[in-house]
């Protein structure tokens, strides 16, 4: 399995998506080939939401560079709850 290397230009458009712990803005970012990478941030939180919310989206565009469809990161992370 090969990474993509990562283009110096992507397309991207961020969304808000109220959740429980406030506003969270997720920017899913794509290129010709489809979805490439995911940044997300959850308004004012810090700590550890801020950082397992860097962590999946960090993990998330991983996998995106290696041509993991994101039905099957979806699948994966489906149904969690806090």
């Amino acid at each position: 399995m090969e990474k993509r290397p990562r283009p110096k230009v992507l397309d991207s458009k961020s969304h808000c998506i109220v959740t429980g712990c406030g506003k969270m803005y997720v920017t899913p970012a794509s290129n010709g080939d489809g979805l490439f990478e995911v940044f997300a941030w959850l308004g004012k939180s810090g700590g550890c939401a801020k950082a397992q919310i860097e962590a999946i989206t960090r993990l998330t565009s991983l996998a995106l560079r290696y041509w993991i469809p994101p039905s099957e990161i979806v699948k994966q992370l489906k149904g969690i709850r806090c």
